[in-house]
């Protein structure tokens, strides 16, 4: 079984994956990203969500934050519409990047 996915970068070009909608659980999630390996420098992990009628490439909610040397990221986000996914874009890179997103913490906040 292959875990995650490659992205191979191309110099002077953005390289950009998008993962499929999916429906959130709560208002609110920790989301993280794990670069597995990477022969290349950085990489922008951005969080998008829209309501289901909404057509388009839904909102930017966030970007991801590096968690120090762990190869982890991580984005917190609140106030999440019905529909989530992510976009890891590639710019002016040679090389690639193997990377998979955990199971998220979904929460709510306020009352119930």
């Amino acid at each position: 079984m292959i875990i995650g996915q490659t992205l191979n970068g191309d110099y002077g070009a953005v390289r950009e994956h998008f993962t499929p909608w999916f429906p959130r659980q709560a208002d609110n999630a920790i989301f993280t990203y794990e670069r597995i390996f990477s022969t290349m420098g950085t990489e922008t992990v951005e969080v998008f969500h829209k309501n289901e009628e909404d057509t388009g490439l839904g909102t930017s909610l966030g970007s991801f934050s590096d968690l120090g040397s762990t190869g982890l990221l991580e984005s917190v986000c609140s106030g999440l519409k019905e529909m989530i996914r992510f976009r890891v874009q590639i710019k002016n890179a040679s090389g690639w990047v193997h990377f998979r997103f955990l199971q998220p913490t979904w929460y709510f906040t306020g009352r119930v």
